[in-house]
């Protein structure tokens, strides 16, 4: 499915994070809030973070400067109260050179944008080749990511 506004994009995050069942792999420039930030993808990553033991969600940020500004985000802040179910880390140097921006669920779907500063994007709930493929480069990725002080679990 092609999709062409911000608001179909949103729609497409949360339907392909609703089909999931063990993973979810995101990799992001800002985590949006109009995209990440909604009560409907809130709530889908909820579910799927609850729905098996082992349950994994890795969330990869470019600029993890950058998320806060707007102030709470409803993303950290379930990372933030499910931090064994939910992974943040801050891009490398390298990744950050990626101008895509992207969503992998259970290795069969995904979301991808080819430049995260537009809201232009494929939507595919079977295709298993393009998911394993775009997880490969997450993955990559993620061996590299650093901590995101900022989006870690706040303590007093």
């Amino acid at each position: 499915m092609r999709i062409e506004s911000t608001v179909e994009l949103a729609e497409a995050l949360v339907a392909t994070l609703a089909t999931g069942k063990r993973s979810a792999c995101l990799f992001s420039e800002r985590l949006e809030p109009a995209l990440y930030g909604s009560p409907e993808f809130e709530q889908a990553l909820r579910e799927l973070a609850l729905t098996h033991d082992r349950a994994r969600i890795r969330v990869l940020v470019r600029h993890a400067d950058r998320v806060l500004v707007d102030g709470d985000h409803r993303l950290v802040n379930l990372g933030r109260r499910m931090p064994s179910r939910i992974q943040v880390l801050q891009a490398d140097e390298v990744a950050r050179e990626d101008e895509r921006e992207f969503l992998v669920v259970d290795n069969q779907a995904l979301v991808l944008r080819t430049n995260a500063g537009r809201p232009d994007a494929i939507a595919r709930d079977d295709d298993p080749g393009l998911a394993r493929q775009t997880q490969r480069v997450f993955d990559r990725y993620w061996e590299q990511g650093l901590p995101a002080p900022e989006l870690a679990r706040l303590s007093l």
